[in-house]
């Protein structure tokens, strides 16, 4: 179920973080990377660790995530 599989992939974000932490920074591969990890079977393949190009909706949630992909844009 999708509760699960978040969960999951929380945890492998957060390994991700730890393993890493000495030698990542905030930048466009790593916030990609997370993106990866976080939606991992959630989201359509041809989407993950990319920005988006289209608005999403949060199942269960009033949060709102940005629609435009230049406001996403890590360059």
């Amino acid at each position: 179920n999708e509760e699960k599989l978040m969960i999951l992939n929380h945890k492998e974000a957060i390994r991700y973080l730890v393993n890493r932490i000495p030698q990542i920074g905030v930048n466009r591969e790593t916030i990609l990377t997370l993106h990866y990890l976080l939606a991992e079977a959630l989201v359509d393949v041809e989407y993950l660790g990319k920005i988006r190009d289209h608005g999403v909706r949060i199942g269960r949630s009033t949060y709102i995530p940005f629609e435009d992909p230049r406001r996403l844009d890590l360059q």
